[in-house]
């Protein structure tokens, strides 16, 4: 709870972004439904999975739904805490398929480390755009569509 609490508050703090954890979004009632879950996670820009010993089924769907639509993700790894084997063949997975983890020792290297993966993350996402208006201007790309808005990101894990 200290972690996703951390999470939250450091994605909280930047003037972009907005974290979306049921502990604090969810409305007052019956306890949401796993589907409500994915789809946040399904709809965010980002995913910040925070592991300890194993990944829950519903939090490697939320991972899954984020990344299968283009999310980024935020993998970080409590650092003393030993990874069952399907977790670690996860986190290894994910290694080779260009996601990179972290490992914290404590919130205050959490919060460091996902401050600087959250500003990389916006300005490559600005970067990316800045060639894309570049090559619409020079006519090898076609004008855009859609429109940029706020920036939320999920809180997945450890709770």
């Amino acid at each position: 709870a200290d972690e996703r609490r951390a999470a939250a508050d450091t994605i909280n703090g930047s003037p972009i972004h907005h974290a979306w954890c049921w502990e604090d979004n969810a409305p007052a009632g019956a306890y949401h439904s796993e589907g409500e879950c994915i789809g946040y996670a399904e709809s965010s820009d980002g995913l910040v999975l925070l592991l300890g010993t194993r990944l829950t089924r519903v939090t490697r769907a939320e991972y899954e739904a984020a990344r299968h639509n283009g999310a980024d993700r935020f993998i970080f790894i409590r650092q003393n805490d030993v990874l069952d084997p399907a977790t670690q063949t996860f986190v290894e997975a994910e290694q080779t398929n260009r996601t990179v983890t972290r490992n914290f020792a404590n919130l205050s290297e959490l919060r460091t480390s996902l401050t600087e993966a959250l500003w990389h993350s916006a300005v490559r996402a600005s970067r990316m755009e800045q060639l894309r208006r570049r090559k619409v201007e020079l006519g090898s790309a076609p004008p855009p569509t859609g429109s940029i808005s706020s920036t939320p990101v999920s809180v997945g894990g450890r709770s």
